[in-house]
């Protein structure tokens, strides 16, 4: 899998032109090809990173790629957020969509990229339709353990083409 980068994006609104977020101290780059989003997240921690994805502006909802950098080795779950918990998707009914995740911690930096089948068939996300906005969550703790609380969380709405 090949990390994205925000030099390496195409400009432009044609089906799977990648879009670019920042919030919480994060950086994302991701795009739809296929009904897969294609994702790439920067987070200033060695701690876990997480990408929340919701067509409503909240967190409730909201599915969640979760990864972190354990012993040298990348952990992805997918959790569904019911705050104040987040379990994961499987433990509700349902169907994780991860088809592929790469990872890497370096200098207190967290790098990982991820491919995500978004309609698997559950319900628990509703379609990504094109030219629609979806609200991504960006979120980073210290602490590698997904049950630690997040450290800074931000939402910030993109539009897939």
């Amino acid at each position: 899998m090949a990390w994205l980068t925000a030099g390496a994006l195409a400009a432009g609104g044609a089906p799977g032109t990648p879009v670019t977020a920042a919030a919480a101290g994060m950086s994302f780059a991701g795009r739809v090809v296929d009904g897969v989003l294609h994702a790439e997240v920067m987070a200033p921690s060695a701690g876990w990173v997480a990408v929340g994805l919701n067509p409503r502006p909240e967190l409730a909802g909201s599915v969640l790629v979760m990864a972190a950098i354990r012993d040298g080795d990348l952990v992805v779950e997918e959790h569904i957020a019911r705050p104040p918990t987040h379990p994961r998707r499987q433990d509700v009914g349902g169907t994780p969509g991860i088809q592929a995740a790469r990872g890497e911690e370096s200098a207190g930096t967290t790098r990982v990229s991820f491919s995500l089948r978004l309609d698997t068939g559950d319900g628990l996300l509703p379609p990504v339709a094109p030219g629609q906005p979806m609200y991504v969550t960006l979120a980073w703790s210290r602490e590698d353990d997904f049950a630690h609380h997040s450290a800074e969380r931000s939402q910030v709405p993109v539009v897939f083409p």
